[in-house]
This record gives structure tokens, C-alpha cells and sequence, in this order.
């Protein structure tokens, strides 16, 4: 058994017999063929890096950052699409009522990691153009800005709930609530190499908004995502560390099971 979120130290999400190598469910979340070159595009010129700049130390720390932080993200992103599509879990549960917020060690490491990278972009950038060292300066700034909002609890936002009714999702001006009923398809996928999960609703006007004066923004918001993803509602996983393969199945067990919404009544783990 894999428990795969933590808030406030309940575990909120779990799968059992999950990523079983022998079954592929989900073929199309694979690695692309540009997922694998970009990979080994940045790792060859992270190898040569050190050997071409040997004479210019400066130039040399630059590209080894940027070819090494490519590297890095690329690896994980090969890495994870490759998991994802192997994701068999057999039985989803989750703890129902708690609010499952986005993950603030995620936001810190990629914070310090654009911070680093930034500060190797205005200091070592010595014989690039201005405006380069300009943007790493601004990338610093960035990083560090997340750092302190980070430390003050401003960032992350939001959250997403399993109610016994519905299905919750919560942002600084609102929250919208998505009966279990009302949710004709659900699928797992990317946006922006980053996993996600797209779910299409049988009557995106039946959406429940809080506060109510909030339905005309929602109702935007919704119809801004249908034009951009194909779906009523995009909802990135990745950044509440769960894979979109797990929330897709316990969506999707919860919207065709009526009698498994019962469970999500209980909101601790005995």
C-alpha cells in the first residue's frame, strides 16, 4: 500500500497494488521521443561543459548550472512519466473532508533551485549580453521572493477535498464544489511536463460556488480552461505531489461507485 499525501500529518490519499510493471494502463502518458532527447541533450553537454570552458571558469559554471538544472528536470520528468504510465492501483481511498494543499517542500526546492540558478546567471555571466545577466538578477529576485512567502505560509494556495457529495477545489478568492454526478469523464495527463488531471462535467452551470457571488469568475474560469485544455477543468497534481493517474482513478471511483462516497464521511484513519 502506497500513501501517497500528507496534511497536517493525516494520510489523505492511498492505492493499493499500484505501479505493477506488467500492466501498462496508461500508454499515452510515456515519455515522448522529444521527453527523451531533451534528456540527453542536456546531459551530453553537461558532460563536454567542464572540457570545452576549461579556460574560462566563469562561462564553464554558467553552462554546467544550466545544462545541470536541464538535466535534472528532464531526468524527473522521464522518470515520472515513465512511473505514471505503469500506474495499476487495483483500490483508491481517501480520507474524506480534509483539505489536501499543495506541497510547500516542492515550492521551496524549485524556489532555491531558480534562486541558485539566477545568482549563476548574474555573477557568472560574465561576456553574455546585459540583458541575460538582467534576467538572472530578476530570477533571483523571484526565488527568493517565493523563499519568504514560502516561510510565511502565503505560498502555496489553494486545496482540493473529497467530500461525501462532492468534489472541492479551493483558491484565495473562492472555492468550487463538483457533485459527484455531474462529472462525465476524467482523465489523467500533462500540462507543461507537469501531471495533471482533466475532468469534463455534464453541466459546468451546475458548478457549487463559494462565496455565491463568485459563480460569474468560476464560470470564466472554467470556460477559459475548456478553450485552452479541451476540458472543463485542468487541475495540475504534481503540485500537491500526487500523481494524475492516482487522483484520476479516485475520481473516477467516487463519480461511477455511489455506494464507495459513504467512506469519505470518515475523516480520520482508525
Amino acid at each position: 500500500m502506497l500513501f501517497a499525501a500528507i496534511h497536517g500529518g493525516a494520510r489523505c490519499l492511498c492505492v493499493e497494488n499500484c505501479m505493477k510493471n506488467n500492466k501498462k494502463r496508461y500508454d499515452w502518458l510515456r515519455p515522448t521521443i522529444r521527453d527523451w532527447a531533451a534528456f540527453a541533450i542536456f546531459v551530453i553537454f553537461s558532460a563536454v561543459t567542464p572540457l570545452v570552458f576549461s579556460n574560462n571558469s566563469d562561462l564553464g559554471i554558467y553552462c554546467l548550472v544550466f545544462f545541470g538544472f536541464g538535466s535534472t528536470v528532464a531526468g524527473l520528468t522521464v522518470f515520472r512519466k515513465i512511473r505514471e504510465s505503469k500506474f495499476d492501483g487495483s483500490s483508491v481511498d481517501v480520507i474524506g473532508g480534509v483539505a489536501i494543499r499543495p506541497s510547500r517542500l516542492r515550492l521551496m526546492v524549485y524556489a532555491f533551485g531558480l534562486s541558485i540558478f539566477g545568482a549563476t546567471m548574474a555573477v557568472f555571466g560574465t561576456g553574455m549580453p546585459i540583458f541575460l545577466r538582467l534576467i538572472g538578477g530578476g530570477l533571483l529576485a523571484l526565488g527568493i521572493t517565493m523563499v519568504i512567502l514560502g516561510l510565511l505560509k502565503k505560498l502555496p494556495a489553494g486545496f482540493i477535498r473529497f467530500d461525501v457529495d462532492r468534489f472541492v477545489l479551493g483558491n484565495r478568492r473562492y472555492t468550487i464544489g463538483i457533485e459527484w454526478d455531474n462529472m462525465a469523464r476524467i482523465e489523467p495527463g500533462n500540462i507543461h511536463d507537469n501531471s495533471a488531471v482533466f475532468v469534463w462535467l455534464k453541466s459546468p452551470q451546475a458548478i457549487q460556488v463559494e462565496p455565491s457571488k463568485s459563480i460569474t469568475s468560476a464560470l470564466k474560469s472554467i470556460s477559459w480552461t475548456e478553450q485552452w485544455y479541451g476540458a472543463h477543468l485542468a487541475l495540475i497534481t504534481e503540485i500537491y505531489g500526487l500523481p494524475g493517474p492516482m487522483v484520476a482513478a479516485a475520481l473516477t471511483r467516487y463519480k461511477s461507485h455511489p455506494e464507495a462516497r459513504e467512506e469519505l464521511r470518515n475523516k480520520y484513519i482508525t
